[in-house]
């Protein structure tokens, strides 16, 4: 039932009819979506529970009727447009119902709306797996379709690089399997969905926190101090980004950064060490039901490094390069100690002390004063001066539209659009800014909605959704952003603005819908603008005095970028390392793995044994990371060769690098296969020349 006949096609004559038609069964519920209006983008996320049900409701429905209306054509006559595009379409519409319910779920005030956004969009999310990646009645129309195809059609370079990427997909999801074996394989599907999505809301709903007496907060600076909830002269702290990291920074009592170290790095660990073992072990008997030997080979084959061994040949590399740097940072941390940090008897540096040396270094050898700096990042301002820039350089405009109907008043709206005379709206951006209690604590864009070119010719827009945790605003004071935080808004932008430009022409492969390992490229990029003078020196401007960010201070914060890029790129490797052999070795001793990787590669580093990290690292269980978490060290090698090569070509005197930038590596989508969009960019094979010179920069 399940096997390939003689070169994927079925064992029909061979003289196939001209098809009789090509759309007149094509039912796609995209082409009645209607995001073009501030009104319509916020009525497209459900905000009570009565709604919520009748979305997952209609979701589905639309779904089925779509479905019913693919598989009711005769063999004959599939066409591309009508079965193979049809199928795309509509698994692109499911796709985006299940993402804004994973939105609401995420920013609800109301944990009751956020648990039934949830629950819902993890069965609208087995049910795309049994509709889309386990219907075998797709798979046979799909493949009758491309016979048809095949001898009756020309096809564009992204229709062939399509189907050439669908049939490594219908082979790696198991349609060729034998009759018995194929059941279960769709059975692990939705058991590893449900685990990742508990593993994830365990991390997002975590609540954990300690409560300090001001004297243990020396150092800790008032404008975060200021924010933090308080009872008898106690000071509450959470993991909360925008807490967390200010605390471990500049608290100068090593008492308060062990117990906040451990508060952080057990975060949900209690719960989801388990769901990680049941994880690595349900991953790999996927794998291995699929023909890979582990699930790191079969997480990695579609990605640009294809393979374990190559993404930990590019692991040894940056480690080797980074290793004799990182060396000579810690010999430089250690010669003047502060008060508050003492060795272990090993010599080693306890590892609550690490981000605590790395600030007191920077700011006592380069004279940066990150609270001080921080002061000329307010949040409004900056965002303002930000989208300026960005329209000069992409030739976009941006404009902040009403909020209203949206889950908090502290987001903001913001349209794209093109400019010139056939300037048209790209889509519509949803900035949800500060943390609260229930709100997921990361940083993600989330691609709620993709960009599609209609029946008519037209293109949608497509909306993305920033969810940030940034220094929120108080009575006294606006949010003021430190250079860490601003930093992720330009990576989030990033993202957002390849979710609204990407329009490819297969609707699954537009926004930023790439191979993994390329996605966090178009946000590198944006992060090495913010390490240029200019861009500091127009962004930055006193919330109160309103001057200028001053040219020492700038000097000074690019001085220190390569101060401890040793140590961080090291640490990096910990990471991938970790996502790599935990699903390439397939065992659940999940803390050794983790503390012999982090013997290996950070030796200065004492390994504090009550950690609990792995329950705590969210990449290893979101389905767009899981292996590999290198990806984003990946990107970030070949961003910094796509940023020197744009500053090159501005130069040899282009006058328009970013736009050409824009054209040849966002438009795109993920319709071309991204070497392929290196390469033709860079005008050669990229590199990692730009990468290791950074190290010393």
């Amino acid at each position: 039932m399940y096997t390939s006949p003689a070169s994927n096609t079925p064992s029909d004559p061979v003289e196939i009819p001209q098809p009789t038609s090509t759309n007149s069964h094509l039912i796609c519920p995209l082409e009645d979506m209607d995001v073009s209006t501030p009104t319509k983008v916020a009525e497209y996320f459900p905000q009570d529970l009565v709604s919520i049900c009748t979305y997952y409701t209609t979701a589905k429905a639309k779904t089925e009727e779509g479905l019913e209306s693919i598989l009711s054509i005769d063999k004959e006559d599939r066409t591309f447009e009508n079965t193979i595009f049809a199928i795309d379409a509509l698994q692109a519409f499911l796709h985006s119902r299940i993402q804004a319910l994973w939105v609401v779920s995420m920013t609800h005030t109301e944990k009751e709306v956020r648990d039934e956004a949830l629950r819902q969009k993890n069965e609208l999310k087995q049910f795309f797996i049994e509709q889309f990646q386990s219907n075998i009645n797709l798979f046979r129309a799909f493949y009758e379709a491309l016979y048809n195809v095949e001898r009756t059609e020309p096809l564009s370079d992204q229709e062939k690089f399509y189907i050439e990427e669908r049939k490594k997909f219908y082979e790696r999801e198991g349609f060729f399997l034998p009759e018995n074996q194929f059941p279960r394989v769709q059975e692990l599907k939705v058991e590893i969905s449900n685990l990742e999505a508990a593993y994830l809301k365990n991390l997002d709903e975590d609540s954990s926190h300690r409560w300090f007496d001001k004297s243990a907060l020396k150092g800790v600076p008032s404008v975060v101090l200021d924010r933090l909830e308080q009872r008898e002269k106690q000071y509450k702290l959470t993991c909360d980004y925008p807490v967390y990291f200010p605390v471990m920074e500049y608290c100068e009592v090593e008492d308060t950064r062990r117990a906040m170290y451990h508060l952080f790095t057990n975060r949900a660990a209690s719960v989801n060490i388990s769901i990680l073992h049941q994880l690595i072990e349900k991953r790999e008997l996927l794998a291995k039901t699929l023909g890979y030997k582990n699930f790191a080979e079969y997480d990695l084959a579609d990605q640009m490094a294809i393979s374990p061994q190559n993404v930990q040949d590019f692991i040894d590399t940056i480690a080797l390069h980074a290793k004799e740097k990182a060396e000579k940072e810690m010999q430089q941390f250690l010669q003047n100690l502060p008060e508050s940090v003492t060795l272990t008897a090993e010599g080693k540096i306890k590892p609550w002390d690490i981000v605590y040396l790395h600030q007191r270094y920077k700011n006592t050898h380069f004279s940066v004063d990150e609270k001080e700096m921080q002061n000329y990042f307010p949040f409004e301002s900056t965002l303002q001066k930000l989208l300026g820039k960005f329209e000069e350089l992409f030739d976009l405009e941006f404009e902040e539209v009403p909020n209203k109907g949206l889950w908090h008043p502290s987001t903001k709206m913001i349209a794209v659009h093109t400019k010139g005379e056939e300037a048209r709206l790209l889509g519509h951006m949803i900035l949800d800014l500060f943390p609260r209690e229930g709100k997921f604590g990361h940083g993600y864009c989330v691609d709620v909605s993709s960009p599609y070119k209609n029946s008519a010719g037209e293109i949608q827009p497509a909306i993305a959704t920033l969810l940030v945790n940034f220094t929120p605003p108080n009575e006294d004071t606006p949010s003021l952003l430190t250079h860490a935080e601003a930093t992720t808004l330009f990576h989030e932008l990033g993202h957002a603005l390849h979710q609204l430009l990407g329009c490819a022409e297969m609707p699954t492969l537009s926004g930023y819908h790439v191979k993994t390992d390329f996605l966090e490229l178009p946000s590198q990029i944006l992060e090495e603008m913010l390490w240029e003078p200019e861009i500091l020196e127009s962004l930055g401007e006193h919330y109160q005095t309103k001057e200028k960010l001053p040219k020492g201070l700038i000097d000074k914060k690019i001085q220190s970028r390569a101060f401890n890029a040793g140590y961080m790129d090291l640490y990096w490797m910990v990471l991938s390392s970790m996502s790599l052999h935990y699903f390439r070795e397939g065992s659940s001793e999940t803390k050794k793995i983790r503390e012999d990787l982090y013997r290996k590669l950070l030796p200065f580093v004492a390994v504090y044994p009550d950690s609990n990290q792995e329950g705590t690292f969210r990449h290893i269980a979101d389905p767009l990371y899981r292996a590999k978490y290198y990806s984003y060290t990946w990107a970030e090698a070949f961003a910094k060769d796509v940023y020197n090569h744009m500053q090159t070509l501005a130069q040899k005197g282009e006058l328009h690098p970013w736009q050409r930038y824009r054209r040849a590596i966002l438009e795109p989508g993920g319709g071309v296969d991204p070497n392929k969009l290196l390469k033709n960019f860079l005008e050669r094979d990229p590199s990692l020349e730009a990468y290791h010179q950074s190290l010393n920069q």
